[in-house]
């Protein structure tokens, strides 16, 4: 199983964010990717720089733009599902297989 640490950012409270993360981690167990995810409220703080040397890429759960040297994966369709979860786990996955 190969593992990843992710930052999700956004603007949602802790428990949308928490919930998130649930249905994020089982949908990339399913893949065998194992992932350790970080929240970011986009609100309390803009900065991502103190999360570059714990995470290999972000997901953004936001339209905003963010600043950081890491690779980001849109992943605006977590808040909203309609929109198309799939997307965001294959290009998850695309990366952590590079």
């Amino acid at each position: 199983m190969k593992k990843v640490s992710l930052l999700l950012v956004g603007g949602m409270k802790q428990e949308k964010a928490e919930k998130v993360i649930v249905t994020l981690t089982e949908e990339l167990k399913k893949r065998e990717i194992q992932a350790d995810v970080i929240y970011a409220n986009l609100f309390d703080s803009a900065d991502l720089s103190q999360y570059e040397d714990k995470c290999d890429l972000v997901v953004h759960a936001g339209t905003g733009k963010i600043d950081t040297n890491l690779k980001v994966v849109q992943g605006l369709g977590l808040l909203y599902p309609y929109m198309g979860t799939e997307p965001i786990y294959d290009e998850i996955q695309k990366i952590v297989s590079e």
